[in-house]
């Protein structure tokens, strides 16, 4: 869907570019996004790709855009701006005062206890994948990246494993657009979640639907048609951002092998390494709409405008962060909006950092060297959420490497 340059957008702020299908991502999504931020460019620019768009490519002002609910509402969180309008969930939609009451049944559901008490089973599923890799290779996407959040994901809901693919394609239609109405997809969520809900409201569990499908907005109980809205919304983002995240994060080491070797020979580095690879590779997309005409980072902006927030593209900025694009385990100060910001900030960060680095803990415990599989393609995609098509990751199983490996982590853990 291409649209027309509005009269208020300046010549200098016009590129095409479509968030859904970048120039370049194949190879690279975090570079392909980042061919927008042109040395001494505009800080916002104007796409009329669809539906037409402004893209923010700067740090500072993406952190007003996404922390400046008065000016910039989360009524529209995608784009094109009619498929938001019609297929809008909460409580991402909502602006304060209105969203805090619901993102607190949310952040009850995902509280800080039950991630803390979540951990070993986590550990004990990533070790579980790692070990039952066939000897040397795998696909790392479908063999673990899919199978580690998404498993412990359905675990918390008290959903069956066998649904997960399901549940997983699904949720790729609405963040990846293959075709697939927005609605259709709105609507197999309610048909699916609609008889989990009502059963979750009958006899409540200890899992997370029926925290969410029980919670409270002040003295009333969430409707049930809010339950599938909350319910929906949660699954979207438990079913693909860590996915996503961990495959372009085994990508870099995969073809990085100074910055195995270091994690590899010190694994109590893992914990600051994480903290970097939030900052080089984030992965969400969202948009926010303008509530009235305004003068912003050198752009005018009328109401009803749709402004995009890439997050890829505050890590990667240089006026945030000296030299960005390389990877620095021991970088200070490190400037990001990989979890959002202001008042949406993402209520799943615990679980998304804990999943991370128990998964580098537990392999580089048993494979502390691979690379991609020779003559083999990594292909990337985009979306309101970057990914990873497939990542055939192989290594040499001749040797002790593995055992030394094992030994030395029990000698770290004592």
């Amino acid at each position: 869907m291409i649209g027309s340059r509005p009269a208020h957008v300046a010549m200098d702020q016009v590129v095409d570019f479509d968030i859904y299908d970048p120039p370049g991502v194949a190879e690279d999504y975090h570079l392909a996004w980042r061919a927008l931020q042109r040395p001494d460019g505009p800080s916002l620019l104007w796409t009329p790709r669809n539906g037409g768009h402004w893209i923010v490519v700067r740090g500072e002002p993406m952190m007003t855009v996404w922390s400046d609910h008065e000016n910039f509402s989360s009524q529209i969180q995608m784009v094109p701006k009619a498929d938001a309008e019609r297929n809008r969930l909460l409580p991402s939609y909502l602006d304060p005062p209105r969203y805090g009451p619901y993102r607190k049944i949310v952040e009850q559901a995902l509280s800080p206890r039950r991630m803390m008490n979540m951990e070993g089973s986590v550990r004990q599923r990533c070790i579980a994948l790692i070990e039952s890799f066939a000897k040397g290779r795998c696909d790392f996407v479908k063999q673990y990246a899919e199978q580690l959040p998404i498993g412990v994901f359905m675990s918390m809901c008290d959903l069956p494993m066998e649904d997960a693919p399901t549940l997983k394609l699904w949720t790729d239609r609405m963040l990846s657009p293959d075709g697939t109405p927005r609605e259709e997809v709105v609507r197999f969520f309610a048909d699916y979640l609609g008889p989990v809900i009502d059963e979750r409201r009958a006899q409540p569990g200890d899992d997370v639907i029926s925290a969410l499908a029980n919670g409270r907005i002040g003295a009333e109980p969430v409707s049930r048609d809010e339950a599938l809205q909350i319910c929906s919304n949660v699954l979207f983002a438990g079913l693909d951002t860590v996915v996503n995240f961990l495959s372009f994060v085994m990508r870099f080491l995969a073809t990085n092998p100074e910055h195995r070797a270091q994690l590899a020979n010190n694994r109590r580095q893992i914990p600051r390494a994480v903290e970097e690879f939030v900052r080089r590779f984030p992965i969400v997309t969202q948009a926010r709409m303008a509530m009235r005409d305004m003068e912003f980072a050198g752009a005018t902006i009328r109401e009803g405008e749709v402004i995009v927030i890439p997050s890829a593209l505050h890590g990667l900025d240089d006026m945030q962060n000296d030299c960005p694009l390389e990877v620095d385990f021991d970088r200070r100060n490190r400037q990001h909006s990989t979890f959002g910001a202001g008042a949406h900030s993402c209520v799943g960060l615990l679980l998304a950092k804990m999943e991370v680095r128990a998964t580098l803990e537990e392999w580089f415990a048993r494979i502390p060297d691979f690379t991609i599989e020779p003559g083999r393609e990594v292909i990337c995609a985009s979306g309101m959420v970057g990914k990873v098509i497939e990542l055939p990751l192989a290594w040499d199983t001749t040797g002790e490497a593995a055992c030394d490996a094992n030994a030395a982590t029990a000698v770290e853990r004592s």
